[in-house]
C-alpha cells in the first residue's frame, strides 16, 4: 500500500555489510558458504551452494525482481537435481548461515536493522499503513518495527538477509496475519515493486439493502431503509471502505487481491476507521469553497484557496510518514467533491 524506495547509501552498506571487510572473516557468512562448497560430498548439493556463491552479491543487494528469480533458478535447480529427503534436510541445515547472519544483523555494530529502518525514513506499517513502527532509543533500551520476510526464510531461507526481503512492518501484519503464509510475486505484491500504490485507490462506497457490511465480525443485518443523505454527509456510517485497482494489468489485480485478503485490510478499515472518514467528510463540509476563500483573504499563510486544500491533504509523498494518509487523501479528492473542496 505503501511505496518503498532503498537508495544507494543503503545498498553500500548493506553490501559492505556481507562483501566487505568481513567476506575474510571466517565466522561470517561468505567464509562459511566456501567452507560448506569445500567439504560438501554430495556433489548435487555443491551445484546448489556454488550457484548461490555466484549469486551472492544479487543474493545480497538485488532488487525484489532479482530475489524472485534466484528464488525460482534455485527452486528450478534443487528439483532438478533430485535433492529430497535426507539430502534436503542437510541442504536447508547448511542454508540456516544465511539466517544466522540475518540474525547477528539485529544489532550488529555501525550498520544494523534499526539503522536501516532508520535511514529507509519510514514510521508507519507499509502493509497497512494503520499503524506506527517506531524506531526508538531510550535509557534502558530501542524498539524498532519487525521485519517481515516477503520470501519466508524457512522456505528460502538464502534470502534470510537480502535487503530488498526485509520488511519493516508493524506485528500485526508480520505475526499475526502473515505469519509463515508463503507469498511470491506473482500472488502478492512487495512494497519494494516500483510504483504499486498507484494501482490500489480507496472508496467509500453506500449499501444496498442487499449489501453486507465488511467487516470481521458475524453480519448483524442492516436497516433496508437508508438515510443516504446523512451517509454522504458523514453523519451516518452505513457504507464500506473498499480497497480497489486502477489501471492494473490481471496480474496486478491478482497481486493487490492477495494482500488484500493476506492483511485482511478492508476488514481492517471497516471495523476501525470509520469514525475517520466520517469525520474527514464532516470537516469537507465545514471546509467547503466559501469558507475556504475566507480564510484564505484573512490569514497570508495561505497565498490561494489550493495552498489551504494542500495542507488539508497529506501528499503521496508523505505516506511512508503519515498514519492513514493514502485513505485521507483519497477519500478527500472522490468523496467530498460534493462540497468543491
Amino acid at each position: 500500500m505503501i511505496d518503498l524506495t532503498i537508495n544507494q547509501s543503503i545498498l553500500k552498506k548493506h553490501k559492505e555489510f556481507i562483501l566487505g571487510e568481513n567476506k575474510e572473516n571466517n565466522n561470517r557468512l561468505y567464509k562459511k558458504l566456501e567452507k560448506s562448497l569445500t567439504e560438501e560430498k554430495n556433489e548435487s548439493i555443491k551445484q546448489i551452494l556454488l550457484f548461490l556463491i555466484n549469486n551472492i552479491e544479487n543474493t545480497i543487494v538485488g532488487n525484489i525482481y532479482e530475489l524472485e528469480r534466484i528464488r525460482s533458478e534455485f527452486c528450478e535447480l534443487r528439483d532438478s537435481l533430485h535433492i529430497i529427503g535426507k539430502d534436503r534436510v542437510n541442504l536447508y541445515k547448511k542454508l540456516k548461515i544465511f539466517i544466522k547472519e540475518y540474525e547477528y544483523f539485529y544489532n550488529s555494530p555501525n550498520w544494523n536493522a534499526y539503522a536501516f529502518q532508520q535511514e529507509l525514513d519510514i514510521t508507519v506499517c507499509p502493509y497497512c499503513n494503520t499503524q506506527y513502527i517506531f524506531n526508538l532509543e531510550y535509557n534502558t533500551g530501542r524498539t524498532r518495527a519487525t521485519f517481515d520476510h516477503f520470501f519466508d526464510k524457512t522456505r528460502y531461507p538464502f534470502l534470510a538477509i537480502s535487503i530488498y526481503n526485509l520488511v519493516p512492518c508493524c506485528k500485526v501484519c508480520n505475526s499475526d496475519f502473515k505469519g509463515r503464509k508463503e507469498t511470491s510475486l506473482t500472488t502478492h505484491y512487495s512494497p519494494y515493486e516500483t510504483n504499486i500504490s498507484r494501482h490500489i485507490t480507496f472508496s467509500k462506497e453506500i449499501y444496498t439493502h442487499q449489501d453486507r457490511e465488511i467487516s470481521p465480525l458475524e453480519s448483524k443485518g442492516r436497516n433496508e431503509n437508508i438515510d443516504y443523505v446523512s451517509v454522504i454527509l458523514g453523519n451516518n456510517n452505513e457504507f464500506n471502505i473498499k480497497i480497489n485497482h486502477i489501471n492494473a494489468n490481471d496480474n496486478m489485480k491478482k497481486k493487490i487481491k492477495g494482500n488484500k485478503e493476506l492483511f485482511f485490510l478492508e476488514e481492517i478499515y471497516n471495523t476501525y476507521h470509520k469514525p475517520y472518514v466520517q469525520d474527514i467528510i464532516i470537516k469537507a463540509y465545514i471546509y467547503n469553497y466559501t469558507y475556504r476563500q475566507q480564510l484564505t483573504n484573512t490569514y497570508s499563510i495561505f497565498n490561494n484557496p489550493e495552498e489551504l486544500k494542500s495542507s488539508l491533504i497529506p501528499s503521496f509523498d508523505k505516506d511512508h510518514k503519515t498514519l492513514l494518509g493514502k485513505l485521507t487523501r483519497e477519500i478527500i479528492e472522490k468523496e467530498t467533491k460534493h462540497f468543491m473542496i
